[in-house]
C-alpha cells in the first residue's frame, strides 16, 4: 500500500505481484482478496472508530479510473487544440506586426503627396549607390530638376491644382526611368533622379527624354488644360575615389539646374556645360547693365535686345 501511495505504479505493480507469489496466491485467489478490500477497509475503520466512507468494489473503481482517464485525455486534447489556436493567432499577430512595421518604414521613406522617395530615402540611396560606384568602378549620374514657374501655377490656379501638377510630374518621372533608377522629391517643386551606370551625358539623355514628355503633357486646371515645363541639371561621378561625394554631386547638378533656369528654362544643362553657360550670362548681364544706363529715348532698343537674347536662349 505504501508503494502504491508513493506514485510509482510500475514498481508498485511489480511489488504486489511478487507479494502474491510469496503468499502462494494465484489469480483467482488474488481477485477474491481484491474484491474483499472494501469490506475489510470498512471493518478496520470501524474497529478504530473511524468513518472510511462508502467503499466501492474493485470493478467500480476500475470504471471510475477509466472514466477519469478518458476525461483527462479529452481535456488534454482540448488543451492541445487551444494551444494550436493560440500559436496560429501568435503567428498571425507576428505577421501583421511585421507588415505594419514594413508599412511604417515605407511611409517614413515616401513622400506623402507624390508617392516618390522622400529626402531621407534619397540620401540613403545616394550614399549606397556612390559606394557601389566607388567599389565597382562605375558611373553614377544625378539629375536635379525643377518645375518652371511653379509659383505662378499656385497663384493662378490654387494650391490644389499645384498638388495635381506635382503628382502628375512625379508619375512621369517614375514611369520614364529604368529599373534600378530612383526618383525622389527633394522639396517643393524640385526633384532628384539617381541613375546608376550613367555618366553626365547619359543623364542628360534621360533628362531630355523626360523634359519632352512633360512639355507635351497637358495639366488639368479649373479653367481647362494648361502646360508646364521643367529645367534639368545633370552631374556624375565615377569610381574609384568617389566615395563620400554625395553632397557635392547634388550641388554640382543643382548648379547646372540653376544655369538651365538662367538660360531660359525648359532645357537640360550638363555640369560640363556649366562654365560656358555662366560665362555667357555674365557677359549678357553686363551688357544689359551698361545699356540700362542709356538715355530714356533708347530704352525701347534695350528692351528689344533683351527679348532677342531671351528668344535666342529659348531656341538653343
Amino acid at each position: 500500500a505504501g508503494m502504491w501511495e508513493g506514485g510509482d505504479a510500475t514498481q508498485a505493480r511489480a511489488a504486489a505481484l511478487e507479494a502474491c507469489l510469496r503468499l502462494g496466491l494465484d489469480d483467482e485467489d488474488l481477485n477474491r482478496v481484491v474484491n474483499r478490500i472494501p469490506e475489510l477497509v470498512a471493518a478496520t475503520s470501524g474497529a478504530f472508530d473511524r468513518d472510511a466512507g462508502v467503499q466501492k468494489p474493485y470493478d467500480a473503481l476500475l470504471v471510475d479510473v477509466n472514466r477519469g482517464l478518458v476525461e483527462l485525455t479529452n481535456n488534454y486534447e482540448a488543451v492541445v487544440r487551444r494551444l494550436e489556436v493560440l500559436l496560429r493567432e501568435k503567428e498571425e499577430l507576428t505577421e501583421r506586426l511585421a507588415s505594419a512595421n514594413d508599412q511604417l518604414e515605407r511611409l517614413a521613406r515616401t513622400d506623402a503627396l507624390t508617392g516618390l522617395a522622400n529626402k531621407r530615402a534619397l540620401e540613403e540611396a545616394l550614399m549606397r549607390d556612390i559606394s557601389r560606384a566607388d567599389r565597382d568602378k562605375t558611373n553614377l549620374g544625378v539629375v536635379v530638376c525643377d518645375i518652371d514657374f511653379f509659383k505662378s501655377v499656385n497663384d493662378r490656379f490654387g494650391h490644389q491644382t499645384g498638388d495635381v501638377v506635382l503628382e502628375r510630374v512625379a508619375q512621369i518621372l517614375s514611369s520614364n526611368l529604368r529599373t534600378g533608377d530612383l526618383a525622389a522629391r527633394y522639396g517643393g517643386e524640385e526633384f532628384v533622379l539617381i541613375l546608376p551606370g550613367s555618366n553626365t551625358f547619359g543623364a542628360k539623355l534621360a533628362a531630355e527624354r523626360i523634359r519632352k514628355v512633360i512639355e507635351k503633357t497637358p495639366m488639368m486646371g479649373p479653367q481647362g488644360p494648361f502646360e508646364v515645363t521643367m529645367s534639368f541639371g545633370t552631374a556624375s561621378v565615377c569610381g574609384p575615389g568617389c566615395a563620400g561625394t554625395a553632397k557635392q554631386l547634388v550641388e554640382r547638378a543643382d548648379a547646372a539646374l540653376y544655369a538651365a533656369k538662367r538660360g531660359g528654362r525648359n532645357r537640360v544643362v550638363m555640369e560640363t556645360e556649366l562654365a560656358a553657360a555662366e560665362g555667357l550670362w555674365f557677359h549678357v548681364d553686363g551688357a544689359f547693365g551698361a545699356l540700362a544706363r542709356v538715355p530714356e529715348s533708347l530704352r525701347p532698343l534695350v528692351r528689344g535686345m533683351e527679348r532677342a537674347v531671351s528668344l535666342a536662349f529659348d531656341l538653343h
